[in-house]
Parts: structure tokens; sequence; C-alpha cells
């Protein structure tokens, strides 16, 4: 039984296990309710005003509904259509707005929340007429934005499927409710609460995201419309590009998560996989004066540190409710050991070294084999300020400024073996998957190693928004400035001292399931004098991302029974990113020359490396450079103009997008209730690639460029979303459309690199020529909300993408020589099949469970597609009780390409992945909450292996190991 099939019964004989279970639960509680609030009703409310919703509410239930239309009439609500009862329509038609339900026995009464922040909370609650005029404390709420973050479970789910429901395409959702009860401390943690969406982490944090088959460079990631600007992780020179960094962006600044994994023409850029949306907090949706302040502490088990965590928030309300001032700040600090057990990229034998008794096809690990210990330092800084103003009832003005910053101070300490230098190869070794797997190697050069560096993250945020309304018409504006910078403060410095020859003896067979080992002998002793060193060098990289954006549509809201919206609209996007690179290094003939500072070793203690994973003799005090080598090696280095190689590296690229767009939402029905999404869009994409190094491949050589490489493409993309209610709480959904993504910076980046090798030359770069690459996308689903105990959505989707980039190679004459061209190329294309699911259990008044999947069908290696896992579930259990609330979670992903190689080396691929977090909190009284989360409580070392001759075998292994965080909230 393939994993796919097992993990596929194991989901439906737990469902329906659940459903047994939470039916007779329900049943007991059904015949306590109260049947007045609970009767249902065929429900079809337009969207628009609160004021005539709730008439047409009043009449549809023959109840009275009591509320002050001042108050009122400044709120819209959404089309709610289907059946319902009174508390479900209710509860769907309010949850966005600051308003509290009582119910009486003469009917309901709405009144704002302001000055009631602190009323206890109850969905069951009933008054008599007499105290409708004294009503303080009574009923419940369907609240603001901020505090949504006291609903319950049930209801924060009754918010996401209502979502579901009013949406025609595919959507999963998070309110600021779940993202603040929730163990989160990025936004791509989360995430991981969401259906259809798998997490990339980083040291054991959350990083970016993927969707429904391609990875975080596919997705687009937009704040209030606008497509954010995007940070580098310059510790590893990397260039990611479109794959947004999550890590920067604190929980605190959002209202709504909203993942959209159908195409929508009205979307300025939607991407591939899926169009991540999220709607910041304003001041006039809390609805009133409002502080918050939240204080941590966070402790990493493995490194054995702590850091204090602090979140304030404030809000500030007009009488009039007209003007609104939202303040937020924060500070997030974290300690991060992560240990690192490696061998560098595998080889055919010959290419880095030749060992005489193997073939010349049996693939080698390269010439480097380590053990690092990597201790990190993370502060994650925000601020954010929100003005809104609505001088009419009809105009809503606000200007927004969001602000982050993410500091990283980092060590690595490392022991490498140099497997190139071996003397001999002993007798005793084991070829697996025509992979040298265990071996004795003798005469091993040996180095220590550190490498320092501090980085910096910056991401900033300004909007400007104008929304007015002349019933029907209404007219949205908004203009964003969005600035992402990623730079080293302290550069990438590097220090590697030679150690006497020793024996290296190690075993990796065994695959993603081994046991390695790896042992030294005699252990490595280092001389105290500048004669061992062996290399000493520095890295500076500055990446900025400058962008500005403009949206501006006009909708008119139907008023016949047909046309519901019809809305059409232009956006506009400019970018300009900047890569900056410089290397300096000591020569070789100079190395012996710098003066030496004592002591120039640290005796670092090293206990549970790799929480015992890896087996062999290695010291646990391990002898590395020391920090002030480094530094005083620096001032030998000076920074200054940038070489030619440096110029080649360095690169500029300029990118303008275009688009209009149209769109209309209309309703049927007959034969069955039906509302359908029809639009089409024009997009335009031109870029701009500038370097001093720009070559255009031929056939068989290269063709030098001296100014830069212009290419412009535009597409016409249509989509069509319907939905309809074929039973009562049953609605079927189909999508289909076309959507774009934008290659990666680093695959349009111009420059060369040449890598020559004994017995290959080998030789990589960039494609200026890039195309965008298009899906074209299928789904159908079916929507359950027909009970409130139990809540099922279910759907398969088809995706076919052309132009999708992979890493080509092929020969190319350089020089009179021929080298091993590798490079990013648009392909033919090919097609993802996929099933996704997401059931909720409400087993009794305290205890729920959700389980969703995704699974793809397809074999993703065949295509190159990494950072995305054939197969995931996520699992939550959650508790609440008076004034405890708990859950636990947990996600586990199959196993995915994690590095595209070229032709001569193999891809990397990470095994699959198991997390479970918990959290618990305690309600002390309506302003001070309590609360501890674990995170990564499996802590199970991160496997990275690669295939080869139809064989597993085991390449890397990291461990982080769990966190805890205690936490106070304080409301006032």
């Amino acid at each position: 039984m393939t994993w796919l099939s097992f993990c596929l019964r194991l989901t439906l004989c737990t469902l329906g296990l659940l459903v047994c279970a939470s039916n007779s639960a329900w049943s007991s509680l059904q015949n306590a309710a109260h049947t007045k609030y609970l009767e249902k009703h065929e429900v079809d409310i337009p969207g628009g005003s609160l004021n005539e919703a709730l008439s047409t509410l009043s009449a549809t239930f023959d109840v009275s509904i009591v509320a002050d239309t001042d108050f009122i009439r400044q709120f819209s609500i959404l089309h709610v259509r289907g059946v319902y009862s009174l508390d479900q329509v209710l509860s769907l038609m309010l949850s966005p707005h600051p308003i509290n339900i009582a119910r009486t026995e003469g009917g309901i009464v709405l009144k704002p929340i302001a000055a009631q922040l602190n009323a206890p909370e109850s969905s069951e609650v009933f008054v008599t007429d007499s105290d409708i005029e004294t009503l303080q404390v009574r009923g419940f709420r369907t609240r603001s934005s901020f505090i949504i973050g006291k609903q319950s479970w049930n209801q924060q789910v009754e918010e996401e499927f209502y979502r579901r429901l009013q949406y025609n395409g595919s959507i999963s959702s998070a309110n600021y409710g779940a993202l603040s009860v929730l163990p989160s401390s990025n936004l791509a943690e989360a995430f991981g609460y969401l259906s259809g969406v798998t997490i990339s982490r980083d040291f054991g944090e959350g990083l970016s995201v993927s969707a429904r088959g391609v990875g975080p460079a596919y997705q687009s990631t937009m704040l209030n419309g606008h497509l954010l600007a995007v940070n580098e992780n310059v510790r590893d020179s990397g260039q990611l590009g479109r794959a947004f960094r999550f890590d920067v962006l604190p929980v605190q600044h959002i209202e709504r998560i909203d993942v959209y994994k159908s195409p929508n023409a009205a979307m300025p850029e939607s991407g591939i996989g899926a169009t991540i949306g999220m709607k910041s907090m304003q001041a006039l949706s809390i609805g009133e004066g409002i502080r918050q302040i939240s204080i941590g502490l966070e402790h990493n088990v493995h490194a054995q540190k702590k850091a204090l965590n602090t979140q304030v928030l404030s809000n500030w309300v007009n009488q009039e409710q007209s003007l609104g001032l939202l303040l937020t700040a924060n500070s997030h600090g974290r300690f991060i050991r992560q240990d690192h057990f490696q061998t560098w990229d595998w080889e055919q034998n010959g290419n880095s070294y030749l060992l005489e008794q193997l073939g010349t096809d049996v693939l080698l690990p390269s010439n480097r084999m380590a053990i690092t210990l990597e201790n990190e330092r993370r502060n994650t800084n925000g601020a954010s300020a929100s003005v809104q103003w609505r001088p009419a009832d009809n105009i809503d003005i606000s200007a927004e400024h969001f602000y982050s910053s993410l500091t990283s101070d980092y060590i690595e300490q490392r022991w490498l073996s140099r497997l190139d230098t071996a003397t001999q190869l002993g007798d005793d070794f084991a070829i697996h998957g025509n992979s040298l797997v265990s071996a004795d190697f003798e005469n091993v050069a040996h180095r220590t190693a550190l490498d320092t560096s501090k980085q910096a993250h910056t991401n900033s945020t300004s909007m400007l928004t104008l929304t007015t309304q002349s019933e029907p018409w209404q007219w949205y504006g908004s203009f964003a400035n969005t600035e992402a910078i990623s730079s080293t403060v302290r550069p990438i410095t590097r220090t590697r001292i030679q150690t006497a020859p020793i024996n290296v003896r190690f075993s990796l067979a065994g695959g993603q399931s081994a046991q390695p080992v790896y042992s030294l002998d005699p252990l490595p002793s280092i001389a105290l004098d500048s004669s061992f060193f062996e290399h000493i060098s520095a890295r500076n990289i500055r990446v900025s991302d400058r962008g500005k954006s403009l949206r501006s549509f006009l909708s008119y809201q139907g008023d016949d029974a047909n046309l519901r919206q019809l809305k059409f609209g232009v956006d506009w996007r400019q970018k300009v990113r900047t890569y900056m690179r410089q290397d300096v290094n000591v020569d070789v003939d100079q190395l012996a020359d710098i003066p030496v500072v004592q002591p120039h070793v640290d005796d670092v203690r090293v206990s549970g490396f790799l929480n015992g994973y890896l087996a062999g003799s290695f010291p646990y005090v391990w002898q590395v450079p020391n920090q002030s080598v480094s530094e005083h090696a620096l001032q030998q280095m000076p920074f200054d103009l940038p070489s030619q190689a440096d110029r080649a590296r360095s690169y500029k690229i300029k990118e303008r997008v275009t688009g209009a767009f149209t769109a209309v939402d209309f309703s049927f029905t007959a034969p069955t209730p039906m509302d359908v999404n029809l639009g089409l869009r024009w997009q335009s994409w031109q870029v701009s690639v500038l370097g001093a190094a720009l070559f255009e491949l031929q056939e068989s050589s290269i063709l030098p460029l001296v100014d830069e490489v212009t290419t412009q493409h535009a597409f016409w993309l249509p989509n069509l979303n319907l939905s309809a209610d074929v039973y009562e709480g049953v609605q079927v959904k189909f999508a289909m459309g076309q959507s774009l993504a934008f290659p990666s910076y680093s695959d349009l980046q111009p420059g060369l690199s040449l890598n020559t090798t004994e017995g290959v030359l080998l030789a990589s770069g960039g494609n200026p020529r890039l195309m965008p690459v298009k899906s074209s996308h299928a789904e159908i689903g079916v929507l359950l909300t027909s009970t409130p105990w139990f809540k099922l959505s279910v759907g398969g989707f088809l995706r076919r993408l052309t132009g999708f980039v992979n890493i080509g190679s092929r020969p190319i004459d350089i020089d009179g020589r021929e080298y091993q061209v590798s490079r990013p190329e648009n392909n033919k294309g090919f097609t993802l099949h996929g099933l996704e699911a997401d059931a909720f259990v409400n087993l009794n008044k305290t205890m729920s469970v959700r389980l969703s999947s995704t699974w793809l069908a397809d074999d993703l290696r065949k295509y190159g597609v990494s950072a995305v896992a054939d197969w995931e579930y996520k699992l939550q259990l959650l508790y609440e009780h008076q004034k405890v609330t708990a859950s636990v979670s947990m996600d586990e992903q199959s196993d995915m390409l994690f590095n595209q190689r070229g032709l001569s080396t193999p891809d990397t691929r990470l095994a699959s992945q198991r997390f479970i977090n918990a959290h618990i909190a305690y309600q002390i009284n309506d302003n001070l909450e309590l609360s501890l989360t674990g995170k990564n409580l499996f802590a199970s070392p991160v496997i990275y292996y690669f295939e080869h001759a139809g064989e597993e075998v085991f390449k890397e292994a990291e461990y982080v190991g769990k966190r805890l965080s205690f936490n106070v909230k304080w409301t006032i």
C-alpha cells in the first residue's frame, strides 16, 4: 500500500469515526436548543445596506429586530443565500462588525459593543423585555476584527466557511482570532493552519509558503491588494526573488488572511499556485478605543537560551465613529541553534578527485564532509500606523504605513574534512546506488572554520486609499510604495585553519533512514601560529527591492434579481531590483604574513550534537578560530572599488506590470440557485535586465552583450467561477481560468560563472529572456454546511503549466573550450492533478477536531518542482471550556525536491517531516490572559538525500529542537 493510499484511507476512516461520534454528541445538545432561534428558513438577502438586510431578515423569520439605525447604517454585508437558522444568519451577517446581539422574549436587540469590551461572552443568553434598556453585559458578540480573538472555535470556523460559501472559487481564510489564538510567531507559521498551504521552514521557523503543486516563488503575496516587496536570505548569497519571506511580517498587523486558489480577473497579480491576500487592521473596523499589551518569554531548548517578546496595540476612535487612529509595535527576539552534518554535492569519480579503485561512473561525496554548529540571534521589530477618516457616510479615506526589520547575528563553527586530499582509500568501503556510502580515508587534510556575519532585512509599505460610494456605484483607488532591503551589516567573514592530517571513516548506508557515522582519528590538533591559516575571505551583499503600485476600479451594485455586481478597473506596478555583491580575500601567498592575535582559537563545548543522531568518534570540544582573528583579518581586506568579477556578479532588473480587467457577478434561481463570476484580464509584463556581464547563449556558443536585455509579453487571462446550492447546506463549486507567474529574479540574472575542475568544464548562469509561466486551471468541489456540528469542503483540481522554469544543460563553446552550461529555461509544460479536503467536527460543547489534507496525483520529481510535498495532512484537536482554551496541531508532509542540480550532480530531496505544536491559554479575567506554547515538539532531525541508480543515498541532516514560549496578554 502506498503512502498516498494509506493516508487517504486513514483520513476517510478518521472522518467517519468523528462524524459518528459527533452525531451522538450533538443530538444531546440539539434537544436542549431554543427552537425559536434554530428553526431554519430559505434565506436570500442581497448584499448592501445592513439596515435593509435587517428588514428583510425580520420579515423572513417573523421576528422583531431592534437597533440604532444611526449606528447600523454605516455597515454593509455580503450576499447571504441558503437555508439557515436565525442564529446562523445573524452570525454570518454581523461577524465583521462591532455589534452585540441579545435575544429577548420579544425579539432581537442589536447594540454597539463599544464600552462593553470587558463583558463576558455567551452564545446562549436570553433576556426579558424589561432588561432591554439596561442591557450591558448580556448576549453574544459577532465581534470586530480585534475582538474576534475571543470567538469560540465554532464561531471562527462558522465565519471561515461562510466566506467559502460567499466566494465562488476556492478559498481558505483565517481571521484575527485564528491568527492570535493559534500558536504562530510569524505569518508563515499562521499559514500552517490553512488547508491547501504548505510551509517552508528555515532553522525551524516558518519562512515561505507553497500551494497546490508549485513552490514559494509561484505564489503572489499582497497586502490590501498591493504586491509586497521581497527580502532575501543574504547569508547564503541567496536570490529567491519572488518568494516572500513571511518571517519579516508580524501577525499583529493583520486582520485577515485569504488564500485564493482559483484565478480571478479582479486580482492584480494572481499567483499560479495561490494569491495570498492579507487585510490590515483599521481603526474604524475595530470600532472602539482599546489598548493591548502582550509580553512573552521564548526558550529554545536546544540552544538553552531565552529571549523576551513584546507587542503593543492602541486604537482610538472619536465619538462620531468618523475618525480613528491605530498604532501597533512589536519586538520578537529568539535564539536558534542548528546542528548540521553535511556532505557537499556528490559528483562522478574523477570530477573533484579520483579514486582509482572505483569506476568513473561511481558517485563520490564531493571534496568536503563537515559537522557544523550554527548559532543565530534573530530579532524582529515592527511598527504600524493607520489613520482612517469617514468625512461622510459614503466616503472612506485611509493612510497606512507598515515597517518591520529582522536582524540576524550569525556564527557558524565547523570541522571540515577535505576528502580530495586523502593519500589512500582503505579496503573497507561500500557501494550503494552506485554511490560510495561507506569508506576509510587516510591522511586527510582537516580544517576548522569560523563564519560570522550580521544581516539586516527591512520591509516597509505605505498606502493611501480612497473609497467613495454613490448608490449603486462605488469607486476605489489606492496607491502604495513598497521597499525591501536585505544586506550584510557585518560582512560574511570566513576563516579556515589547517590541522595535522587525520584519518576519516564514514558510513551513510540506508538512504533517508540511515544512521550516519563520522569518525576522526586522531582528533585534529591546531598549531598556534599563522602558518596554518588556509583561507580568509569576506563578502558584502546588498539586495534592494523598491516598487510603486496603483489600483483603481469602479463597481456597480446590481438592483435586480440577476445582476449582483459589475466591476472594471486598471492596475499598474513598477519595480527596480538591485543585487550587489563584493568579495575580498587574503592571497594564499600572504596568509603566512598575517599577525596572529592571541588566543586565535576558542574551545567550543558541543553537547547533544544532532540530538545523538550522528554516530562515531568526533569531539565534544571543538577548537575553532576566534572571532578576533576574523575581525583582525577583515582589517587587512578593505572593501575598495568593486572588481570586474564583483561587477559581473551584480545586476539590476527593472520591471513594469500593467493590467486592466472587467468582471461581472450574476445569479440564477432556476433550475437551482447559482452565483456566477465571469472575468477577463489583460496583463502586460516588461522587464529589463542590466549587468556588467551579459551573455546571449546561441546553439553552441555565447554572444557577449554590453548593454541590457529587454523583453515584453502580454496575455489575456479569462476566468469563470460558479457556485450552485443544489440542496440544503450543500453547495457545488466549479472554477476555471488562467493566471501568470513571473520568473524568479535569480533566474533572470545575467551573469555566467565558470568552474574548471579536473576532467570537466562547468558553467552556470541565468537567462534574461525567460518568459512568464502560464497556468490553465480547472477545479470542482463540494461544500457541506448543513449542520453546525459538521462541515466539509472537498474538491479536485487540475493545473496545466506552460513554460515552467527548469534547469537545462548543454555544451557551449567558450573561448575555444567546451563547457557544460546549466541555466534556467522555459519547458514545454506539464499537467498537475490534485485533491484537497478540509473537515471540521464539533464533538460537544468543549471538543472539536479539524482535519485537512492535500494530495497530488503526479510525481513532481519528473517536472523539477521544488519545495512542494506530494501529500500533506494537518490535524488540529481543539478544547475550550469556560476560561481554558487548548489546542494540539500536527502537520506531516511527504518528501519533496529541495534543490535541482545540473546533469553531473543528482538533485537533493528533503525527506518527509512531521511537526507538532501545542498551546494552552487561561483567561484569568476579562483583561488578563496567560498562555503557554510548545513548537516542534517531535524535534526530529531534518534529513536530505538523493536518488541514484534507483536507490536512496543519505546526504545531510539538520537538527533544531523544540521551542517553548510563555505569554501574558493584558487588554484594557
